[in-house]
């Protein structure tokens, strides 16, 4: 069955689907979505959105019925002389897709289509210069096809130092300071690049972090007066793969959890820019996790030459995370998005050097100030209603339903597991704890994080489902309602 470009998204008026019963079918589509080089397209312009990704064109097939998906780049966005496949090494993570799917070059596209009336770049022309959907039965086309895939895994490292305290009494407490050194490399399926395959430098992303960590190892261990609790400076890899080296770090950790009073965060410091009223800001987020917190943080930089912005909420993407579901009092830096996030432009150039100069300034005073604190740091749970976690920062998308799952950003061992659920939140009224496997939410069976995210954004506030979770090897099923973000 041909399924377009396998879409099916109503606040664009898009759907693949409408004319098409797949149910125990191979679907066939297209790549991308409906004019991805067009800021005029039918959906956001330029800006890919979730829809274009393999990992939802399998997610809504699989939703649809299907047992296989077929994909292929549309005739109009390519030369056939360069009519690559998207790598493997591209598609990121440890999910599983639910259904098989293979990618097929031109020539395989073409005889799929054979037994219609015209050729396939005749009717993705068509659907290109007409901004509409079509669909279509292949009659007479069967398929068989082999998958035999190898999940290979490869060792990387965290890297740390340890500068000791100065107070005997005081040394074996701690505060950590981190940032993560790894980013895409030549592309990954984080990545926003629509060019050919170049290397992603990351300036901003992270080694604006990293060389804080060094900067700032630099300043404490140059300083006259050594701080009284002992630092420990640590440079995290695997973040963009899921923040699996932080992760690595909890459940093996140098130091004992419970004397660390706080752990520093820095990603993506190095593009402060000015706001509306043409302030330099840098965002602090997690100022909710200690009690202590409104007391150290200062509202700006000691040169006044850039603003903090403070952020209740504990929960993001990033490594600092890790620490908050540990219990552990949690800061994390941050300048903001740009347009050449996840993208090869995110080079040394675009640096503000004298903005993040200016921001470490404030980072060292924040720490030196918990590294000589009376006591250890008192952490806080927080409500983390008021944000999101979605593998595919940078895409346009946005759920308005609220659940309250903390996903468990380390688990490596397939599924979908939950971490813990927020205080008050539908997730922890529903009854789901910390360490579920979820299966199913609603209709839709979850394989990952990446099935669990899409089939959230299926539903709507005050919709009520049922959860499937395995439990210490028993399945559950628990009703929840859906609140909405922001309420």
């Amino acid at each position: 069955m041909f399924a377009g470009y396998g879409i099916t998204a109503e606040q664009y008026g898009w759907d693949d689907y409408a004319e098409l019963d797949v149910d125990g079918k191979i679907v066939f589509c297209l790549k991308d979505e409906p004019g991805k080089d067009n800021a005029d397209s039918p959906f956001e312009g330029i800006l890919p959105t979730i829809y274009s990704g393999l990992r939802w064109k399998a997610f809504n097939a699989q939703s649809h019925g299907a047992v296989a998906l077929i994909v292929a780049t549309g005739p109009e966005y390519i030369d056939e002389e360069d009519d690559e496949f998207i790598s493997l090494d591209q598609t990121g993570g440890l999910g599983e897709s639910g259904i098989p799917v293979i990618q097929v070059n031109q020539e395989i596209a073409n005889l799929l289509f054979s037994t219609m009336e015209a050729p396939l770049s005749m009717y993705h022309g068509e659907m290109e210069r007409h901004g509409m959907a079509f669909a279509a039965e292949l009659e007479d086309i069967t398929v068989e096809f082999t998958v035999d895939l190898e999940r290979k895994f490869t060792t990387t490292w965290n890297v740390a130092g340890i500068l000791p305290g100065s107070d005997p009494e005081l040394a074996d407490e701690w505060v950590i300071v981190g940032a993560h050194y790894d980013h895409l490399g030549w592309g990954t399926d984080s990545s926003l690049n629509r060019a050919e395959r170049e290397i992603h430098n990351g300036a901003d992303d992270n080694a604006s972090g990293t060389a804080g960590v060094l900067e700032l190892a630099r300043l404490f261990a140059d300083s006259a007066e050594r701080p009284k609790r002992s630092i420990l400076f640590i440079c995290f890899s695997a973040e963009e793969l899921g923040v699996l080296g932080s992760s690595a770090y909890i459940k093996d950790p140098l130091v004992p959890t419970e004397n660390v009073s706080a752990m520093i965060n820095m990603d993506e410091i190095g593009r402060v820019r000015p706001d509306e009223d043409g302030v330099p800001v840098c965002s602090i987020h997690a100022t909710v996790s200690a009690t202590e917190w409104e007391e150290i943080v200062p509202d700006e930089t000691p040169d006044g030459l850039v603003e903090f912005r403070t952020l209740a909420d504990p929960i993001g993407g990033g490594d600092y995370t890790n620490f908050y579901l540990e219990g552990i009092p949690v800061l994390n830096f941050f300048s903001g998005l740009h347009e050449d996030y996840h993208r090869p432009t995110d080079d040394a150039d675009k640096i503000n050097y004298e903005g993040e100069a200016s921001v470490l300034g404030g980072i060292y005073q924040i720490i030196g100030k918990v590294a000589d604190y009376p006591t250890l740091l008192t952490f806080q749970e927080g409500d983390i209603s008021s944000g999101q976690f979605s593998q595919d920062v940078g895409t346009k998308v946005s759920y308005g339903v609220y659940l309250g799952t903390i996903p468990d950003f380390g688990n490596t061992e397939g599924g979908f597991r939950i971490a813990g659920v927020s205080p008050g939140s539908p997730a922890e009224d529903a009854g789901l704890m910390g360490g579920d496997q979820i299966l199913r939410l609603g209709e839709y069976d979850v394989s990952d994080i990446y099935n669990y995210t899409f089939a959230l954004g299926e539903y709507k506030p005050g919709d009520t489902v049922v959860i499937v979770v395995l439990r210490d090897g028993e399945e559950l099923s628990l009703e929840a309602t859906f609140g909405s973000r922001g309420e």
